[in-house]
């Protein structure tokens, strides 16, 4: 009898945890289906440009998230099973739309010259409406931010790297210009159409320095701003304190970048 008993209170646990992870795994495999081909590219991109470098690190960030989490997780779909009633049908309803919408703005994208950015933008939305449907609102709570950290997949515009690169640029060389200049080198600055230099007058002739994108900090600073998040969320404490220490960190980044840029020169001015 007591043998009876602990199976009738074993079977329904094992049936709910084959359906769990059923849904899971149809989740992960409907994703895939739909995004293979844009998460191909953006590995393949990371892979072999410095400007996405860091989205090679993405995956294992969201991995690690999901791994602290996993006991919230697993409470979170116990929950939202036994408070089972109506607001089931407004939460597929939800995340039907979300992903309805996802997949119109992934079609619109096609059309244009970012697909790939409209693409991937459309992942996490997507994201969110297939955890709505099989898991809840209280699952969704819980997975939120490592569901938006997706959105560090997304590669910035040429357009946009190479402004804020060239404006990163120009400050970072007006900064070590005049911290070389305190300590009395030879150093002129000057300013073309492509980057700014900084020109060492030696004896044996000028030799020219240009900071260009690469130079300029502007792959560094991204990368700073995902790792800048991820710490932030996990590290204790209010939010303005989180904010201070975000700026705090980027004032940093560029202090060192100046002062990089500023010992290559004077490397360059000693020995020739």
């Amino acid at each position: 009898m007591q043998t009876s008993m602990t199976l009738k209170n074993i079977l329904p646990t094992l049936r709910s945890n084959y359906v769990t992870a059923l849904s899971i795994f149809m989740a992960i495999l409907t994703i895939v289906a739909v995004y293979r081909v844009d998460l191909g590219i953006i590995v393949n991109e990371a892979l072999q440009s410095e400007v996405v470098s860091h989205i090679i690190l993405v995956p294992l960030v969201v991995s690690y998230l999901l791994y602290r989490k996993r006991e919230m997780i697993r409470a979170s779909i116990v929950f939202e099973k036994a408070q089972a009633t109506r607001m089931a049908s407004i939460k597929d309803f939800l995340g039907i739309a979300l992903c309805i919408s996802a997949l119109l703005l992934y079609w619109y994208g096609s059309y244009t010259f970012y697909a790939l950015e409209y693409h991937l933008i459309s992942l996490p939305i997507f994201i969110i409406g297939i955890t709505l449907i099989l898991f809840g609102a209280k699952a969704l709570r819980v997975l939120i931010f490592p569901i938006l950290f997706l959105l560090f997949l997304i590669p910035l515009p040429s357009e946009v790297i190479y402004t804020a690169g060239t404006l990163l640029a120009y400050f970072n060389t007006q900064a070590s210009y005049a911290l070389l200049k305190s300590f009395g080198l030879p150093v002129t600055l000057t300013f073309s159409y492509a980057s700014p230099s900084i020109v060492v007058n030696n004896a044996s002739g000028p030799i020219s320095f240009a900071v260009d994108l690469a130079c300029s900090g502007m792959y560094s600073l991204i990368a700073f701003i995902m790792f800048a998040t991820f710490l932030a969320y996990l590290a204790r404490g209010s939010v303005w304190k989180k904010a201070v220490l975000f700026i705090l960190g980027f004032v940093i980044l560029q202090i060192l970048n100046i002062v990089r840029i500023s010992s290559i020169v004077l490397v360059g001015h000693s020995l020739g």
